[in-house]
């Protein structure tokens, strides 16, 4: 069996910093698109609710 070498690697200051940045960077895209979904469906939800609520009173309108 042949044994793998781990290399280790050695990041500067700066580096570490890039990349943590770039991590919070995407962590905050995907909660906005996460709460973004969550808006746009709820708003839907209301949308379909009141559409329904509107043609049930026009559909018990007396005619005249």
């Amino acid at each position: 069996m042949e044994q793998e070498e781990k290399r280790k690697i050695s990041l500067s200051d700066d580096d570490m910093e890039r990349i943590a940045t770039r991590a919070k960077e995407l962590a905050l895209r995907d909660i906005y698109v996460a709460v973004g979904k969550s808006v746009v469906a709820k708003a839907l939800w209301v949308l379909g609710a009141a559409a329904a609520a509107i043609g049930a009173w026009l559909h018990f309108q007396p005619t005249q």
